[in-house]
């Protein structure tokens, strides 16, 4: 409110009468909007009982207030963003009014409500049911606009165009006659931060058949154009289909031995007999896939080569069961193998079955021999990799009778000889399938086979009653019976020498709407002994679920009456749902703006303010999404992808340029070989690592190193195993390995050994250990003289509090004063600079191409740690600890075999993000991500979202077995750790179902359909912000509708005399999921199996959706969409 209240005349005016003053209500529904719109009153009589509502009242001059006895004035000012919607839709057109309150007591139909109040769109119809325009009523950034979605169909009913939304020049919510040729005007002249192009749209252009297939996939962007509908200069750069059938000797027909511990592959398919699919990309490099006619992936190539290939292959039993995938591999192709050969112990993945079909062993390259164990409800019950099996100790895991893990531990086999597998599942049989909750003792009956020998994790649902909890605590407006929902979890602490040390507790209480309200969470700061060193976090909610307010106490054993610190933040959020403000406040003192969201017309970031406005980073998108470019005051940055000497179109980035903005001085040219392995990155320094070269399987085998160190470094490997390294020829490392392929010499004279999660628990020569809990959540590490405490992003040195992570940098501590330190980063999340509250630079840093720090001589007090990927560095070991393994960028390679190597069978695993780090990054060292396009769409890119989220991903450093674990514990953990902005403390519910430990994650992989090529799953990933709908997005691709029309077959020939339901919403109580294929039994009319297509498998996503199915007791299979 702005007041001016000089110079008055006589009589009653603003100024002149405080008891008129105490009789005005002014309803503020947001104090820190920026206002819009002004209303003056100047020598105006403002009459009773009317309500002003403007974004800024100026009372100027000789107003007078002349209200009726007992009658007050309302002066509502609406924030930015609120001004009140008008839905008036034309009658000619039929439409779909969507309404989503953003308030309590919404009344469909009635008039009045702003777009603060309600989110509302139109979808419009027409005469043949397809939706014709979409529009967001007021959804741009000020609500002063509507955003528009234009569609367009052939004659064969087909979207052969796709429009990217655009902002309309009037808010009018109705039909645009013309949204086409506004669209075009829109991105021709666009406003501030939206690229502009003649071709907001893609194309695709489909084969003239009635199957409908896709020939050429275009993008928005004039290259990304098919050259079949534009001549123009650059254009033709899309992604090609073609389809036929294979050619006689094309492809090898491979069949599993008769003794069935081997194949053989001395024979090709007749021609004719397979579905042949070729790809080509936008850089013009092939991939073949060739399906059965089952839809069977039985042979995949990839061009290596101008007219070469890598194939891999996929051997099949007679129940149709996955055997072995091949791979490419050094040397000649085989053309059969047995399974004690060292070509199969090396490089190929087996699969042995029961009679019922469950995978119970397997074998990965590397890595010895896994076994698992079901019961009678085909739950996995044992787990035994190479290391347990020398210790006869098996991984177990116990449920309950909704089949949710309640328990899971070790059990050591006392009979000599060992149980085998046989004679461990008649037991299971033979004994109780679940267990029931008592109150008592553990909490609840151990009746099922075989006996616990110790205990990792144990969980609580339905109620906040188990045994010897000690923070029993009363928190009001809880839900009193929170049925479905994990209500404490007790974890073991895994200690360096290998025992187990005590078991901290967790403790959640949900709202009334299922909302996670507080949490207790035990730290092991002293050793995990006393029941005084505990976290206590209170969550706030707004109408629609988004955390708008984190409280977290940590209290310490030292002083048990106040904590020793308190973390308060707060988050504000457009009209649109979209984050706009993060504040944090440490102890009471200054409520500090750590940053504020300013998007562009069409809903990507554009200005992203640090530290109470110090530095302002601006961001460019080009036509698909992909950042351009960021630039603040002190650090500037722009990426190049169709541009240069050696220009990329499918996303790979071919130069970088940064410094300050218009003195970009500093630079790194990459250029790729055809499997988009990075082949060189050459510095403008000299900082340069090139000549790198690659086996078939993306272990590199050469790389040559300038600037810092010179360095001319060449592989030598026993499979996928790094056995030595040599530089200019001479001796440089050598490397041995245990059982689960996890490095025990990494080359510098260090031994390692490993905790059954395969984490580094010793490293002698540097005397350091570490310890974790039972989910693989890292907690303590010592040094030497040095320990350090990892408090869920407080950080303790030897007893005191160094720093506290912050989603944009961290707070130093100095005798208990906080000053805020903020990171500016790429497009890889890497810190590039820090700065102080002042906007002074306290650290600079940059990169090699994987990864090896550059410090620029300046460096903060103490330094900061969390540099490549904002992982923290091992400064004893030169290495990041990415949270599942190790990295060592020196050789560029991880320490340890992939936990998801399933999923990617085609490549090495131990390879650094398919040899690509300059588009991709490992959030958690499961699974790399492409940072550029994540989901093959146009829309906002996640690169984007990964620097708006600098800092971020540190704050809630999660593994699988990690997401519930963490989450509780920190503030807005919803939106770090990737689970998403929508519904964060549901999803974190979901996520309790996700706290097995970290090897109980891999269960997913054992249980999964091996039918088909893998899944490619990501994990960890910063917050992503809201952008425009995609209209190239993962439901709109060919090739996902491809994926549901083949799993909608499988369905039917898995499950004969059911319904097969597609895009429906799943017929069972209590969730309103639409799966891409859902089985009906057709007796009780309910859902007994889903089939979903995802691009991103172990995304944060569907990790969410297949906990929901778990908790629905469905059962499901996820299958990858795309190569």
């Amino acid at each position: 409110m702005k007041k001016q209240s000089n110079n008055h005349k006589q009589g009653v005016n603003v100024t002149s009468c405080l008891a008129i003053i105490l009789a005005f209500i002014l309803l503020l529904i947001n104090n820190d909007a920026i206002c819009q719109t002004t209303r003056t009153f100047h020598d105006t009589t403002i009459t009773t009982s009317k309500t002003y509502s403007y974004n800024t009242i100026l009372i100027q001059p000789n107003t007078v207030i002349t209200p009726a006895a007992g009658q007050s004035i309302v002066f509502q000012a609406l924030p930015l963003g609120c001004s009140p919607l008008n839905t008036v839709i034309r009658k000619s057109q039929n439409y779909i009014l969507t309404s989503i309150p953003r308030q309590e007591n919404y009344v469909p139909g009635q008039a009045g409500y702003t777009a603060c109040q309600v989110m509302q769109s139109v979808q419009f119809i027409d005469g043949l049911g397809r939706p014709s325009q979409t529009v967001q009523i007021k959804g741009n950034p000020n609500a002063s606009k509507d955003l528009v979605q234009a569609f367009a169909y052939d004659q064969f009913d087909r979207e052969v165009v796709k429009y990217l939304p655009y902002s309309a020049a009037v808010t009018d919510s109705t039909y645009r006659p013309n949204a086409i040729s506004d669209q075009a005007f829109f991105y021709a002249t666009p406003p501030a931060g939206v690229v502009t192009t003649n071709y907001p749209f893609s194309q695709t252009v489909f084969e003239p058949s009635p199957l409908n297939r896709t020939l050429e996939q275009g993008a928005p962007g004039n290259d990304w154009q098919p050259s079949s509908t534009n001549t123009n200069a650059g254009a033709g750069h899309t992604v090609k289909s073609s389809y036929g059938t294979n050619a006689t000797s094309e492809v090898i027909l491979w069949s599993v031995n008769s003794n069935g511990t081997g194949a053989t592959g001395n024979t090709f398919y007749d021609p004719n007999q397979l579905y042949k699919t070729i790809t080509t990309d936008e850089n013009g490099n092939q991939s073949i896939d060739f399906k059965d006619k089952e839809n069977h992936m039985v042979c995949k190539k990839v061009q290596a080569g101008v007219n070469t290939f890598q194939s891999t292959c996929y051997v099949y039993d007679d129940l149709n069961n996955l055997r072995y995938v091949i791979p490419q591999m050094p040397g000649t192709y085989p053309t059969s193998f047995s399974e004690t050969d060292p070509l199969f112990l090396n490089y190929i993945y087996g699969y042995h079955y029961d009679e019922r079909n469950r995978v119970v062993q397997k074998k990965i390259p590397g890595k010895d021999w896994e076994y698992m164990v079901y019961n009678q409800l085909d739950q996995l019950v044992l787990t035994q990799d190479g290391t347990h099996r020398a210790a006869k100790q098996w991984l177990l895991t116990k449920y309950d009778a909704f089949g949710r893990v309640i328990l899971t531990g070790l059990f050591k086999d006392t009979a000599s000889p060992a149980l085998t597998q046989t004679q461990l599942q008649a037991n299971i049989y033979a004994a109780a399938q679940y267990e029931t909750y008592t109150g008592i003792g553990l909490g609840y009956t151990l009746n099922s086979y075989p006996a616990l020998s110790w205990v990792f994790t144990l969980n609580f649902y339905d109620n906040y009653y188990y045994p010897n909890n000690p923070y029993n605590t009363t928190v009001s407006n809880t839900l009193t019976q929170p049925t479905g929902l994990l209500t404490a979890t007790k974890t073991a602490v895994l200690l360096p020498d290998g025992t187990f040390g005590p078991m901290l507790w967790s403790v959640n209480f949900y709202d009334s709407k299922g909302r996670l309200a507080q949490t207790y969470q035990q730290h092991y700061l002293n050793g995990g002994t006393s029941n005084n060193d505990y976290d206590e976090t209170a969550f706030n909610y707004n109408f629609n679920d988004q955390v708008t307010q984190t409280t977290r106490h940590h209290y310490i054993q030292a002083n048990t009456t106040s904590p020793a610190l308190t973390i308060n933040n707060t988050y504000t959020y457009d009209h649109m749902g979209r984050k706009t403000q993060t504040h944090e406040q440490l102890n009471g003192g200054t409520n500090v703006l750590l940053s504020q969201e300013d998007y562009n017309e069409v809903g990507q970031l554009m200005t992203k303010h640090l530290g109470n406005n110090t530095q302002q980073v601006a961001y460019a998108y080009n036509e698909r999404g992909w950042l351009t470019g960021s630039s603040a005051p002190l650090f500037a940055m722009q990426l190049n992808y169709n541009a240069g000497s050696a220009p990329q179109w499918n996303g790979n980035i071919t130069s970088q340029y940064w410094g300050t903005p218009g003195s970009l001085g500093k630079h790194y040219d990459y250029t790729y070989d055809p499997l988009n392995r990075l082949a060189a990155g050459t510095s403008s320094e000299g900082y340069t690592e090139n000549n790198i070269g690659y086996d078939p399987l993306g272990n590199i085998t050469t790389l040559n190193r300038a600037g810092l160190v010179n360095q001319v470094l060449a592989y030598t490997y026993n499979g996928n195993q790094l056995i030595s390294v040599s530089n200019n020829s001479g001796s440089f490392r050598t490397y041995g390995y245990d059982a689960n392929g996890n490095t025990t010499s990494d080359g510098q004279a260090n031994t390692i050994t490993y905790n059954m999660l395969n984490l580094p628990a010793n490293i002698t020569a540097k005397n350091l250990n570490y310890t974790y809990d039972a989910t693989g959540k890292k907690l303590r590490k010592v040094s030497g003289t040095n320990t350090t405490n990892y408090i869920d992003g407080i950080q303790y040195d030897n007893n005191n509090i160094t720093f506290v992570q912050t989603e944009e940098g961290r707070a130093l501590n100095s005798a208990g004063n906080y000053t805020y330190e903020y990171s500016l980063a790429d497009h890889l999340g890497n810190t590039r600079l820090s700065f102080n509250q002042n906007g002074t630079t306290t650290q600079q840093d940059d990169y090699y191409p994987f990864g090896l720090e550059i410090s620029r001589g300046i460096v903060s007090s103490p330094k900061n740690e969390y540099l490549y990927n904002k992982k923290e560095l091992q400064e004893e070991l030169t290495q990041y600890d990415y949270g599942a393994r190790f990295y060592d960028p020196i050789i560029a390679r991880w320490g340890t075999v992939d936990p998801l190597a399933e999923f990617e069978r085609r490549g090495s695993p131990y390879g650094y993000t398919f040899d690509d780090p300059i588009r991709h990054t490992d959030p958690d060292g499961m699974f790399g991500e492409d940072v550029v396009d994540d989901d093959g769409g146009d829309g906002p890119a996640p690169a984007a979202k990964a620097v708006a989220a600098v800092g971020a991903a540190i704050v809630v450093k999660a593994t699988a077995g990690q997401i519930m674990k963490q989450a509780v514990t920190r503030a807005i953990a919803a939106e770090v750790i990737g689970l998403g902005p929508e519904n964060p403390a549901a999803d974190i519910a979901a996520a309790g179902l996700l706290i097995y430990g970290g090897y109980q994650a891999l269960q997913a992989i054992v249980q999964s359909s091996h039918n088909s090529e893998s899944p490619d799953p990501q994990s960890t990933a910063p917050p992503k912000e809201k952008g425009p709908p995609n209209p190239d997005g993962a439901k709109g691709k060919p090739d996902h509708q491809e994926k549901v029309q083949e799993l909608a077959e499988k369905a039917k020939a898995e499950h004969p005399g059911s319904e097969i339901i597609q895009e429906k919403k799943i017929r069972l109580d209590g969730s309103n999921r639409r799966p891409d294929v859902q089985v009906v039994d057709p007796k009780t009319g309910k859902t007994t199996k889903v089939y979903e297509a995802e691009r991103k498998p172990n995304s944060s996503r569907n990790k969410k959706r297949q906990a929901e199915y778990d908790k629905l007791g469905v059962d499901h299979e996820t299958h990858k969409v795309g190569s």
